[in-house]
């Protein structure tokens, strides 16, 4: 906004910043929580893991920033959603600054927009153990694993402890995008996705109507994927 000159700098433009920025945080975190909400609503084991954890921290810590930095367990549930959804099929869109030409002789013209498969990095079984398989406790386990093989390729220089956390960012994790470009609002991102789901799992029981066990299936667009929205859930408030 300080940078803004000339033609730039009028209160509409300067609006229209403002609405692209505030449009770019509401639908990926509204988006990332439904896609959540299905697994909790699909199977009640996912209920009980995080419920587990929610209730002993809010317990000693209350709700407080600690006590979101001590729910892992919900913090590699999350993570692992947004592995499995992302909100699109491609990231890290660049312009070629200039022509370049691939060892197999492709080339990519000046101009050309081009990105990262975010689905095929996040699916990659050199990197995570059954890609396909979705494990609420993957991100737990990596961040415990002494011995984890693909510890090198996440490329992160963080304390291992915040390696595998949902605001790390590395090659292998293309939800926040990676670099000098990557998402500077995501550690509010997390803290408001993992507030709004300690809440509903420490005060509702959700399921999907008529019995449904299956989690409804996205829908994918262009380059874009959205949960169902035609799925319908049932809440009881917890006594």
């Amino acid at each position: 906004m300080d940078i803004a000159k000339g033609p730039d700098a009028t209160e509409e433009q300067l609006t229209l910043r403002m609405l692209f920025v505030n449009f770019g945080a509401i639908h990926t975190s509204s988006m990332t929580f439904m896609h959540a909400f299905y697994y909790l609503a699909s199977d009640e084991t996912y209920m009980k893991l995080l419920r587990s954890e929610v209730d002993e921290v809010v317990e000693q810590y209350g709700w407080t920033k600690d006590a979101l930095d001590m729910m892992v367990i919900v913090d590699s549930f999350l993570k692992e959603c947004q592995r499995l959804h992302a909100p699109g099929l491609a990231g890290l869109l660049r312009r070629a600054a200039q022509d370049f030409t691939f060892s197999n002789g492709i080339t990519i013209p000046r101009g050309t927009i081009v990105g990262a498969s975010i689905l095929e990095t996040h699916l990659d079984s050199s990197v995570y153990t059954n890609p396909l398989e979705f494990d609420p406790l993957r991100y737990v386990k990596l961040s415990t694993s002494s011995q984890n093989p693909s510890e090198t390729q996440f490329g992160s220089a963080e304390p291992s402890k915040k390696k595998y956390d949902i605001t790390a960012v590395s090659l292998d994790s293309l939800i926040f995008g990676y670099g000098r470009h990557a998402c500077p609002g995501r550690f509010f991102a997390a803290a408001e996705l993992k507030l709004m789901m300690a809440y509903l799992v420490r005060h509702y029981d959700v399921k999907l109507e008529n019995g449904v066990k299956e989690r409804p299936r996205d829908l994918t667009f262009g380059l874009n994927v959205m949960p169902n929205p035609f799925a319908r859930a049932m809440f009881r408030k917890r006594r």
